[in-house]
């Protein structure tokens, strides 16, 4: 049995692994020498047992073989690849004029295969254009001239093309410059060879490429203005947008307040639209009628009150017509009571706690603003920042409301001033507690009730009206033998007599027109009574 095996590069590998090779043949030792044939020393066996044990040893020799192989085919097929890629690469760079690229692509490509001649040829080329080799048969001058000249022209068809491609696609810049290069050619082989025809193109597409540049860039720049002006132009949309809702959030606000008959108010935020839009004729219509309302109302108002006042007038004109008797009984004590002083009873007068002067101050802070549709909350926490004071929503009563918001514009109005006409708005109340501002519902900010008893003996004590008897004159013709004037009753000194009912004003009274003058229904039921008091 023979086997054939072709020694490349991998030969020396396979002679070096067959050399290691020992085969053993029935007890002898077979030696394979490479330098001068075959020697071995072994013992006498039979034929057939060296036959049986060789064939397991060329097996595995074959095995390695065929590895090797496949191995060196990959490689070979490796460097095909590579070669095709780096000589289409270094064509590509040629084509675009760009020498010293495509010369490392070639040297690439016939490093992986020497024997590609089409990267040979173009590396010949681009060094014969960068001057790094001489042509290969130079008889004379002028044939080194026309070799010269030839490829310049190479270059400027090569050249041309390409420009010509740029100004189709729309490039005009690359096509400019491709078209000079050109163009610098031409120049220099105008002397030597008939290149008018692509001098006369060349200088047209340059003419063109140069205008269309101009247009486009000038169509770049009329497009850039536009959509800048688009965007500006949706800017000042945006905002006037945002004006007029504005503009028609404090119109809404303003008649509801019309309709609410809360006329300064409805009319100050119209004065306010006045501000921002002057022409505004809704505005306009909603002061005046807001106004005109308002005097209407006043108007009413002081009717009424001159009316009241009027009859009121009257009464006491009635009144001061009736006789009084001038007599006036004063009580045995009236000494003692003259040199009372008013005050509250067993207690002392109570004295101001000492941070409520620092907040009185800072009440008469001067501050200005303009507050459009402002939360509550923001408007209290700028207060706070320009006055440096304590001021303390009251968590209940915000509950209360939806979304209390703030309209109003003051300058130079005191911190109180302004603070009652931003709660007015609100529906809330400010008081002085603890240290703080305190802002909350009338519930909220009410004072805590503190008993105060005075003595109001003076007024409270019952004086006994003594009425007289009632007398009639006799008349002329008389039944009456002794005298002129008779007495109605049994005694002449009123002890039967009939006593005008008058009334008597007691402790009782008092508390009674107290309870029903002053905040009548709201006085607690008392286990005190009268006199106790």
């Amino acid at each position: 049995m023979s086997t054939v095996v072709r020694i490349g590069e991998i030969g020396c590998l396979v002679l070096v692994l067959l050399a290691l090779l020992v085969l053993p043949v029935g007890g002898q030792e077979k030696v394979i020498d490479f330098g001068g044939g075959e020697k071995a020393e072994a013992q006498e066996a039979t034929a057939g047992t060296a036959v049986a044990a060789e064939q397991p040893a060329e097996a595995a020799a074959e095995s390695v073989l065929d590895q090797l192989v496949k191995e060196e085919k990959w490689r070979r097929e490796r460097a095909q690849v590579l070669a095709d890629h780096y000589t289409q690469s270094g064509i590509a760079r040629y084509n675009e004029l760009e020498y010293e690229s495509a010369k490392a692509e070639f040297e690439m490509a016939l490093k992986y295969d020497p024997a590609r001649k089409e990267a040979r040829e173009y590396l010949r080329k681009v060094e014969a254009i960068l001057g790094l080799r001489q042509p290969p048969v130079i008889k004379t001058y002028g044939d080194q001239v026309k070799i010269e000249q030839e490829i310049a022209r190479q270059e400027m068809k090569l050249g041309f093309d390409k420009a010509k491609a740029c100004f189709d696609k729309g490039e005009y810049n690359d096509a400019v410059a491709k078209f000079e290069r050109v163009r610098e050619l031409i120049r220099w082989l105008g002397p030597y060879t008939n290149v008018e025809p692509y001098k006369s193109q060349t200088e047209e597409f340059i003419k063109k490429a140069e205008t269309e540049r101009t247009m486009q860039q000038a169509k770049a720049k009329e497009m850039e203005r536009k959509k800048a002006e688009e965007i500006v132009r949706m800017n000042e949309q945006y905002l006037r947008d945002r004006y007029d809702q504005r503009i028609a959030k404090l119109l809404g606000k303003a008649r509801d307040l019309l309709v609410e008959c809360r006329y300064k108010e409805s009319r100050d935020i119209a004065i306010n639209v006045l501000e921002l839009d002057p022409m505004n004729t809704e505005a306009m219509k909603l002061r005046d009628l807001a106004f005109n309302s308002r005097l209407r109302n006043e108007s009413g108002e002081t009717a009424r009150h001159t009316g009241e006042e009027t009859l009121l007038s009257w009464a006491q004109t009635r009144e001061a017509q009736v006789p009084y008797s001038e007599t006036l009984i004063y009580p045995s004590n009236w000494a003692e009571i003259i040199k009372r002083k008013i005050g509250v009873i067993g207690t002392e007068t109570e004295e101001e706690p000492p941070w409520m002067p620092d907040l009185r101050n800072k009440l008469e802070t001067k501050v200005s603003f303009d507050f459009v549709e402002t939360p509550l909350q923001d408007v209290v926490t700028f207060l706070q920042q320009i006055t440096n004071a304590t001021i303390i929503l009251d968590a209940k009563s915000m509950s209360g409301l939806a979304s209390p918001e703030v309209t109003l514009k003051v300058t130079e109005m005191k911190l109180s001033q302004a603070l009652d006409w931003i709660l007015k708005q609100v529906g809330l109340q400010y008081a002085l507690k603890e240290q703080a501002i305190y802002i909350g519902n009338a519930e909220a900010v009410g004072g805590d009730a503190l008993l105060k008893l005075y003595d109001v003996t003076d007024v409270t004590l019952e004086i006994r009206d003594f009425p007289g008897n009632l007398q009639a004159l006799r008349d002329r013709v008389g039944t009456s033998s002794g005298g002129g004037v008779s007495v109605e009753g049994d005694d002449p000194w009123g002890g039967t007599a009939t006593e005008e009912s008058g009334g008597t004003f007691t402790g009782q009274t008092l508390v009674d027109f107290i309870k029903n003058t002053i905040a009548p229904g709201t006085w607690a039921d008392s286990d005190l009574g009268a006199s106790d008091m």
